[in-house]
């Protein structure tokens, strides 16, 4: 017994390796236990294994979790301080406003006690001013023949006027814009046909792509009705500079450099070609750039190799200025030429000054000039046209009609706006039936064009002159019926451009009388554009010659531009040869 037990313990302290290894000397049930046991005591590691990973995962969250709980705890503590601040603001609040209504009752009740005292002493200043009135017409009128007192003589007089005036100042109308909200999307509209550039015939470049699938826009290239291939072209452009120098070999027996070649290059060795002054010119005025931003520009896209200066541009201005003579001559002689001629002038600024931008346009050719004063009779447009005897239209700026042997015409635009601001904002119900008048008029005129009739038949020319003057007429006296005293500077513009109509009425209505007339000035004041965006863009010109020489390269560029010219080429012609006196063959 005892040996049984001491082999036990023996038996206890071995391992199952060695019992595996000494199977033979032990039961096979006993062995297929001990198997099944490390199985199991494997299996149990493995869990504790994972059991200590996820418990340590745990341990971790649990020590993020109290951290959170004690922020939570910190925030929940201080929004209940805070909502507990923010009762005792709202109960604060709550009696500030009660002292608000409580004083603003207070000063109800005494403003109406102050009104009705303030009407009383008005009251009482009114029946002073009517005897004050009443006496100053006995001093006023006892002798208007023979009277050394001017007007401020008598201080309450000037008073009581510009009380009356003021109380019978109307509302002044503002700029009327008459285009409607067609109520269309931004964009191109439903049906319209895109605009593609055309495939060039003769590519500079060839690159051959074999692909499974050739780029959804693709043009196939067909022969015999079978494609070939698919093309696509992409363009490309770069701002290149070239520089070309010239040797001169001093020879008894070479030949003799023609005089602009000496004039050219008696400054500077290096100087830049016509073509590159017609770029130049070709953006500062019909990109319209800035002149110094401009400069900046060539200098970097040509890498540093362009170092321009503001002041070389505006020498090159002066050239062109005497190299487009003949040129500006034959616009002037066109436009003296033509049956209609449009002119209308702008505002600009010389230096800190007011001076004057002057146009003259018809469909082909457009003429700018520059003029300190707006009715320079020497220098600007009424010198021009002095001997003008075909239809002039114009603003119904009043200095035109000192030119007597023309015919004038007025902008009907500008009615149609100050009509519409009538209606708009000094409440002119009659004005509306004038706008109307003028539209139905118009559209009869272009109903009778598409007929091929040129001018109106008298007795309907008749009818439309006789309503517009019933409704003007009616409309002034009973403006002036209903405001009697009113002074003219206060009279609304509407009303002003009816008594106008009255008188103009012929000039206003000339595009019934003669189709070829147009209904607006439009033409000239769409040349007068461009003046506003330069004026925008660089605000004025320094002198009154550099203005000029401004005006002088608009005139050619609108111009080449109406008569569909390339512009940009007929800069470099002109800087290269200057325009012969004749009329130019290219034109039309």
């Amino acid at each position: 017994m005892k040996n049984t037990n001491t082999l036990t313990r023996n038996i206890n302290r071995l391992s199952p390796e060695l019992y595996f290894t000494n199977a033979d000397y032990f039961d096979e049930g006993l062995i297929l236990s001990l198997e099944n046991q490390v199985k199991q005591n494997q299996i149990l590691s493995d869990r504790i294994s994972l059991y200590q990973v996820s418990a340590l995962k745990n341990k971790n969250t649990i020590q993020s979790l109290t951290l959170k709980t004690k922020d939570m705890k910190v925030q929940l503590y201080n929004l209940k301080n805070k909502e507990r601040d923010k009762e005792t603001t709202i109960e604060d609040l709550d009696h500030e406003i009660e002292e608000i209504y409580e004083i603003l009752n207070d000063q109800i009740g005494s403003r109406d006690t102050t009104i009705e005292e303030q009407d009383k002493i008005i009251q009482e200043q009114n029946e002073v001013i009517n005897e004050l009135r009443r006496q100053l017409k006995k001093y006023r009128f006892a002798d208007t023949t023979n009277t050394n007192n001017p007007t401020s003589a008598y201080p309450f007089d000037n008073e009581v006027k510009i009380q009356e005036s003021q109380a019978k100042k109307p509302r002044k109308p503002q700029p009327v814009n008459l285009r409607e909200v067609s109520g269309k999307k931004k964009g191109g509209q439903k049906g319209h046909v895109a605009h593609h550039n055309k495939m060039s015939t003769h590519p500079d470049i060839l690159l051959d792509q074999w692909v499974i699938k050739a780029p959804s826009g693709a043009q196939a290239v067909k022969v015999r009705g079978k494609v070939r291939y698919y093309r696509t072209q992409e363009i490309h452009a770069e701002f290149i500079t070239s520089v070309t120098e010239t040797r001169y070999h001093l020879k008894k027996t070479g030949i003799q450099l023609d005089e602009s070649v000496m004039r050219k290059y008696a400054i500077n060795s290096v100087t830049y070609s016509s073509s590159l002054k017609a770029q130049v010119l070709y953006l500062n005025n019909k990109g319209v750039i800035a002149l110094d931003r401009l400069c900046t520009i060539l200098n970097e896209l040509s890498h540093g190799a362009l170092s321009i200066q503001p002041s070389t541009v505006a020498c090159w201005m002066a050239e062109f200025d005497r190299k487009s003579e003949g040129y500006r001559k034959w616009i002037l002689d066109e436009i003296l030429k033509s049956w209609v001629v449009h002119v209308d002038e702008t505002g600009y600024k010389i230096n800190g000054d007011q001076a004057w931008i002057h146009v003259l346009s018809t469909e082909s050719c457009a003429y700018f000039m520059m003029t300190k004063k707006r009715k320079d009779i020497e220098n600007g447009p009424l010198k021009v046209l002095e001997m003008f005897e075909n239809v002039l239209i114009h603003d119904h700026y009043k200095a035109y009609y000192d030119l007597e042997p023309c015919i004038h015409a007025e902008c009907n635009e500008h009615i149609l706006r100050s009509l519409k601001g009538g209606v708009d904002f000094d409440d002119v119900k009659k004005c509306q039936e004038m706008i109307t008048l003028l539209q139905i008029a118009l559209h009869r005129k272009h109903e009778l064009q598409a007929q091929g009739i040129q001018q109106m038949a008298e007795e309907e020319y008749k009818a439309i002159e006789e309503k517009f003057l019933n409704i003007a007429e009616q409309t002034v006296k009973e403006y002036y019926d209903e405001h009697p005293d009113i002074e003219t500077k206060y009279v609304p513009e509407a009303i002003k451009t009816l008594k106008r109509m009255k008188e103009y009425i012929k000039e206003h209505l000339l595009f019934l009388r003669d189709f070829s007339v147009p209904f607006d000035n439009n033409e000239a004041e769409r040349q007068a554009r461009i003046c506003k965006i330069f004026k925008k863009i660089s605000g004025q010109c320094a002198t009154l010659e550099t203005g000029k020489h401004k005006m002088a390269m608009l005139s050619v560029l609108q111009t080449a531009t109406k008569q569909k010219q390339n512009t940009l080429e007929t800069l470099e012609n002109i800087l290269n040869s200057g325009w012969p006196q004749s009329q130019p063959a290219v034109l039309s």
